[in-house]
């Protein structure tokens, strides 16, 4: 997750801006759309594009007319070499990721199909994932010099880890320290970007940290 380097405006965007029909990004079939979860207001770039993905801060509202904290949107793709089922993959691994409290809340996540990038193996449409987080506030890289995060976060590996899942990515910037709407009282460790992550294979031993 970079940090928020720039905060370049973009236009604003009603709710189906994910996947909106007409636009580049083409809903699934049977696919919901997000106006169901909350409005739209406006959303701006955080840092760069990175790779295959792109990240944006979504300032959102509910139909109440009530502002929301602000979100992040991971856009992952289209890559002519990304498929459905590896899309799927960092998805499911990162709903898991969520739902054992060590990476943030994913609040929504929705695949598309990219109307003029093709995959290369079928030509099929080439898929675009979208993933809502809870964005973690102040969230910067972790204090090496300090004892008690570098514990923190190396528990959360371990957890993930003991809990049948490998990372496969664990350089120290995809571990962040922060807090978020639904941890709000004391900052704490995250892992964050999951692309690569999987079930352990038998006996495969437990990931570590690197520079």
């Amino acid at each position: 997750m970079p940090r928020r380097t720039t905060r370049k405006r973009r236009r604003a965007q009603k709710g189906g801006a994910l996947c909106e029909e007409g636009k580049k990004y083409v809903p699934e079939e049977n696919s919901s759309n997000i106006e169901s979860i909350f409005e739209d207001t406006d959303t701006y770039t955080l840092g760069e594009e990175f790779a295959s993905s792109s990240w944006y801060v979504y300032k959102a509202k509910n139909h109440e007319g009530n502002e929301l904290p602000e979100l992040l949107i991971k856009v992952i793709g289209p890559q002519m070499y990304m498929g459905r089922e590896e899309l799927k993959r960092e998805i499911e691994m990162t709903k898991k990721a969520s739902d054992l409290e060590i990476g943030p809340r994913l609040q929504y996540s929705r695949i598309c199909k990219h109307d003029t990038v093709k995959y290369y193996k079928d030509k099929s449409p080439a898929p675009v994932g979208f993933l809502v987080f809870e964005i973690i506030e102040g969230a910067r890289e972790i204090n090496k010099s300090d004892p008690e995060e570098m514990k923190e976060a190396t528990d959360l590996l371990k957890k993930w880890n003991d809990k049948g899942f490998h990372h496969g990515d664990t350089h120290w910037g995809n571990v962040l320290w922060g807090t978020t709407a639904s941890s709000p009282d004391k900052p704490r460790a995250w892992l964050i970007d999951f692309g690569d992550a999987r079930p352990k294979k038998e006996g495969e031993k437990d990931e570590k940290f690197h520079d």
